[in-house]
């Protein structure tokens, strides 16, 4: 039978416990019997929310630490008759007064566990050495502190009980249904008036993606989330709770405000505590609704931007953060009330690695607690995404603290990331597999995993990717790129895309207003000196200076030949014959371009070529010679047979082919540099094709770019492999010091 079940919940909460041996009596091994350990004077039994099949539950409160631990009630029972002393009567007393069938094997449990969360006095027989060597057992060394508080460290900073008391009334106007009708009034609201902007609600969002934007969004974060943790404080007063301290916390060394409201486990109504794990939402959630109307109210300025960052925040906080239920945040605590489940996270682990175990290898084992069956399954939807969702959090955190750090910091880091979090409960998990080996019989549930198992497998490590996967642009033979000589902007735009040019004709005119300035000031000098000259011509006394006058005439001359021809030079004219192609999107006049920047191209009538670019990975299982297809985007063009002409043996610095650049559209990832140039985020090689035949190729006259994917013929390799390749190249793009 199930022994007494007691629960921890709270700050520390403990799993269910179940404990073996015995005290005394049965499974003694003949030892005479003992009587059960005193409990302590100031602890609180409180009645506790329905259980999930409708009955009674109950609460110790231990006062001296601030915990609570849920009753189950066979335990309750038990405790009941506790006075009774002796194991034997204890038992008696109980089932005499409740009918359960309890034993004495209960008692032994119960104990155990009252023992284990020093419930019991401390002059009881042995509990000052137990107690000592508990408190030795906590202690840890520093790493071991570090390396389970560097993600999570709270600092309590006020202790606003007393002063909290004052505001009750003010919590119980806020947490009542006039409020909260009120609130959803104004969500309303709020969504119809940014529905109505959407637009430039989004545009405003991600203008203020800037230095100077992250500390207007981290001020308003401050706001926001300072006014949360209050609607959780007064939620709590307003059903009678106290608030023990609030404070910050460091959350992946990033600061976060809390409020300790762990008195909310002492309310026997589930709702109110509902009511106080939604509270910090719902004060956000208004706060949002009422910056949301007055951004869509207010002009442009000032007091518009700090709106909409109170908005923005207000929003995205709560429903991207708080809501999630994965998270030990509010989302988390409002599901365990919904579902009725207290301490949600260990029992539906718990439950959790039972069904795991049952589904891999059928163990037929007793769950360790039973639940309705639409609470199981709730239960276990909530584990399984948790792991899914930690597995995730925690690699993040890693390449977040890789990057938050210099290299050596930073890997350590991150490895201990990995292996403490990650690796280290997979490797627990597979050693209880490995325990309960004997358990493990050839049935079904065994039969389908290792079929899964084998099918997993042979995908791995058998060969089955026979060709190289890379992103690419047909293009003609000729074709020439458009930069601007000199840093100028553009006055006109004298071509349209698409239209054919003639060799030397004007496709871009940039000007230099420096440039021009130069030229005024030349002619001016030009002019003053011709008009000197034609004075001194007329005094024989001055025909000394005509000479010098001359001199400084013929070198402005030369100089303004020099600057108008590098004014003609601004005029961008076409190579050769074609057709002027891909100019930029944002070509137009009083732009600004650089000689680094592309205008356009020039492209031939006739002929293609295909350029792609390969990953590092693929490049050795590449080889000039080798066949393969080129589909393009376009789904009405066919297939063209390309072959492989030439490859790169360096990485590529920058595309040459912007339209494969990912702020572009473009599948490869990229960012631009200095001059807006895509330069690839991983090592990239160029790779250069040839159609087969031209029979598939655009006609002639009616040249265009054509942007697709070349798969090649290339050896096997399995998945196994290509992983392993890739995070090689991985460790040595980052191994160097």
């Amino acid at each position: 039978m199930a022994g007494p079940v007691m629960q921890g919940a709270g700050a520390g909460a403990a799993p269910k416990i179940s404990l073996g041996g015995a005290m005394g009596g049965a499974g003694g091994g003949g030892a005479a019997p003992k009587p059960v350990p005193r409990l302590r004077e100031d602890l609180q039994l409180l009645p506790g929310p329905t259980d999930l099949d409708g009955g009674p539950s109950w609460t110790i409160l231990d006062p001296a630490r601030g915990r609570y631990f849920n009753l189950s009630p066979e335990a309750v029972a038990l405790l009941g008759a506790w006075g009774e002393g002796m194991p034997d009567r204890v038992v008696k007393r109980a089932v005499a007064a409740t009918r359960l069938p309890l034993e004495v094997q209960d008692v032994d449990e119960l104990a155990r566990f009252l023992i284990a969360n020093n419930l019991v006095a401390g002059d009881e027989p042995g509990m000052a050495g137990s107690y000592a060597a508990q408190k030795r057992a906590a202690k840890r060394g520093l790493f071991s502190w570090m390396l389970h508080n560097y993600l999570f460290v709270r600092v309590p900073l006020v202790r606003p009980d007393a002063w909290l008391d004052r505001l009750t009334p003010l919590g119980r106007m806020m947490f009542s249904w006039p409020a909260l009708y009120g609130v959803i009034a104004l969500m309303t609201l709020a969504f119809y008036l940014v529905g109505r902007q959407w637009d430039s609600f989004v545009h405003t969002f991600t203008s203020f993606l800037t230095i100077e934007g992250a500390v207007w969004f981290g001020a308003a974060m401050l706001i926001a989330k300072a006014l949360h943790e209050m609607g959780h404080a007064l939620a709590a007063k307003r059903f009678g709770c106290r608030v023990h301290s609030m404070g910050v916390a460091l959350l992946v060394m990033m600061p976060v405000l809390y409020t300790d409201v762990s008195d909310a486990w002492r309310l026997a109504d589930r709702r109110k505590r509902l009511v106080i794990g939604s509270a910090g939402m719902a004060v956000e959630l208004t706060i949002g609704a009422l910056a949301t109307i007055l951004w869509a109210m207010l002009p442009d300025g000032p007091a518009r931007s700090a709106v909409f960052f109170l908005a923005a925040v207000s929003w995205l906080m709560t429903l991207l953060v708080n809501l999630n239920p994965l998270m030990r945040f509010d989302g988390y605590y409002i599901l365990s009330d919904l579902i009725g489940v207290r301490n949600l996270q260990t029992r539906g682990f718990a439950m959790g690695r039972w069904h795991l175990r049952e589904t891999l290898f059928g163990l037929n084992r007793e769950p360790p607690e039973l639940l309705p069956p639409r609470t199981r399954r709730a239960v276990l939807i909530y584990a399984y995404g948790a792991w899914i969702w930690r597995f995730f959090l925690f690699l993040g955190i890693a390449v977040l603290v890789y990057h938050l750090f210099f290299k050596v910091l930073g890997l350590l880091l991150a490895s201990v990331e990995v292996a403490w979090f990650l690796v280290m409960p997979a490797l627990r998990e597979i050693g209880e597999w490995w325990k309960a080996r004997d358990e493990m019989r050839l049935n079904r549930a065994m039969l389908r995993s290792l079929g899964v198992a084998a099918v997993l497998v042979a995908l791995a490590v058998v060969p089955w990717r026979g060709d190289v996967g890379m992103p690419a642009v047909l293009e003609a033979v000729s074709s020439q790129r458009l930069h601007p000589p000199a840093p100028a902007r553009i006055a006109e735009v004298l071509a349209r895309p698409g239209q054919m040019v003639a060799a030397g004709d004007p496709v871009v005119r940039l000007v230099n207003p420096d440039l021009d300035q130069r030229i005024l000031m030349v002619q001016l000098e030009l002019d003053v000196t011709q008009r000197l000259l034609q004075r001194q011509a007329a005094s024989a006394a001055a025909a000394a200076e005509v000479g010098v006058l001359e001199g400084r005439l013929a070198a402005r001359l030369a100089e303004l030949d020099g600057y108008l021809a590098e004014r003609d030079r601004l005029v961008v004219r076409a190579p050769r014959d074609g057709v002027f192609r891909d100019p930029p999107p944002d070509l137009a006049p009083g732009l600004w371009v650089s000689p680094g920047r592309v205008l356009g191209r020039i492209v031939a009538a006739e002929g293609a070529r295909i350029e792609a670019y390969v990953e590092g990975a693929d490049l050795p299982r590449l080889d000039v010679g080798a066949r393969g297809r080129f589909v393009t985007d376009d789904p009405a063009r066919d297939p063209i047979e390309v072959v492989v002409t030439a490859v790169s043996a360096t990485a590529a610095e920058t595309l040459d082919q912007p339209v494969l650049a990912s702020q572009n559209g473009g599948p490869i990832a990229s960012e631009p540099d200095a001059d807006r140039r895509p330069v690839p985020r991983n090592a990239v090689y160029r790779v250069w094709l040839e159609p087969v035949t031209t029979a598939d190729l655009p006609a002639a006259g009616q040249p265009q770019m054509l942007r697709g994917m070349v798969r090649i013929a290339a050896p096997a390799e399995s998945f196994a492999v290509a992983t392993w390749r890739r995070a090689a190249a991985v460790l040595v793009r980052e191994s160097g010091f």
